[in-house]
């Protein structure tokens, strides 16, 4: 082969190669929902996305580093991207990656107020201003990176009544003895943060989830792993001081609490001990612990009518499950892909829905099929028809 051959080769190589890339870590600036068939049921599905929340009308979700909206049903469009630190973390930026190590949730959005996202990515608190398009980097996370720590789960944040923010920290232990794990706040609407409530390190391992009760009008924070880890508790200071409705057990160990006027409900995130939904009696403190089980740790809730809720397991057996006082039934089931010390498979659902929305919303991750994909279906046919 002559050289000019050679030059045309490596250029053509050059450019397939360039392509390949451009394709890897393009994200699509509109995302369709499209009907289709999830286990006989009728649905709509938005594909490569991470559920967040819902805010009003909008749901919110994510794609790598870009964030997307979905309003009133709409398709999902890209609002904006963020950019993280120049390093490993721009890994983040490849659907390959993500995929294959199992990291597609690398950013958390969180919409407080309107026009204003509070975005948790790469060890930072970005905070955009959706009107004027201001991105600033408000807070650097203490406990993210390697042997450092995910920053925050995605239970982890919540907006009280008074427009105060806050997330709880997550790190990864052994923790050096003398440090802490703190709840932090804003009450400037994101622009500032400082820590407002710290646990001795030898306390907990991490915070599962900081949370507003509508009902209560209380702050909530869960906390694990081990037994003398685990606690659920509730502030009336916005989170300057806690009481906590039980400790030191695995039946306290959890990621997401549901609300209602008479209960808090969960189902216990353990390995430890048989998984169970837990109720908690506003009245009289009482706790009723199901006799009924679960196959894998229960990850997130939602409160539906009554005493109902939906609840998500993870693990071994990510599901989707319909849960009352009476008993629990599968609504949807997957197989999970398990990678030593990668995050575990699992089935999202948003932030803050609502019990008297129309549509469900959840998103299986790290499962051998139907990953990364956001479900949309008629709040009657879980109830009713399945």
């Amino acid at each position: 082969m002559n050289q000019v051959n050679k030059r045309r080769l490596l250029f053509g190589s050059v450019l397939i190669l360039l392509f390949v890339v451009y394709l890897d870590v393009r994200t699509p600036s509109r995302i369709s929902w499209r009907a289709e068939n999830l286990d006989s049921l009728q649905v709509l599905s938005a594909r490569g996305l991470v559920l967040q929340e819902v805010h009003g009308p909008d749901l919110w979700a994510t794609r790598g580093f870009s964030i997307y909206r979905s309003r009133n049903g709409a398709p999902f469009q890209k609002i904006t991207s963020i950019v993280p630190p120049f390093g490993r973390l721009w890994g983040g930026y490849s659907s390959t990656l993500r995929t294959y190590f199992g990291y597609q949730e690398v950013s958390e959005v969180f919409s407080p107020v309107d026009d204003l996202l509070v975005v948790f990515a790469a060890g930072e608190i970005h905070r955009i201003d959706l009107e004027t398009g201001e991105d600033r980097v408000v807070y650097t996370m203490r406990y993210f990176g390697p042997g450092k720590g995910r920053g925050v789960l995605s239970t982890g944040m919540t907006v009280d009544d008074q427009g105060y923010f806050y997330y709880g920290e997550y790190p990864r232990p052994p923790l050096d003895p003398r440090s802490t794990v703190a709840i932090v706040r804003s009450v400037d609407q994101g622009r500032t943060w400082a820590p407002i409530f710290h646990f001795p390190a030898p306390l907990i391992k991490h915070i599962h989830s900081v949370q507003w009760d509508p009902y209560g009008q209380r702050l909530w924070v869960t906390t694990g792993d081990h037994n003398h880890e685990s606690r659920i508790g509730f502030s009336l200071d916005r989170g300057q001081s806690f009481k906590w409705i039980g400790e030191e057990s695995q039946t306290f160990r959890t990621v997401q609490l549901a609300f209602s006027e008479s209960t808090v409900s969960w189902v216990t995130d353990t390995d430890k001990e048989q998984v169970r939904h837990v109720r908690w009696s506003r009245a009289n403190g009482a706790l009723c612990v199901s006799e009924f089980t679960f196959p894998s740790p229960g990850f997130y809730v939602q409160q539906l009518s009554g005493e109902q809720i939906l609840a998500t397991t993870a693990e071994g057996s990510p599901g989707l499950w319909l849960v009352s006082e009476h008993g629990r039934k599968c609504l949807f089931q997957w197989q999970g892909l398990t990678r030593q010390g990668k995050p575990h498979p699992a089935v999202r659902m948003p932030r803050f829905g609502s019990r008297n929305a129309t549509h469900i919303y959840f998103n299986p991750l790290r499962t051998k099929a139907q990953s990364e994909i956001i479900y949309r279906i008629e709040r009657n046919q879980l109830a009713t028809d399945h």
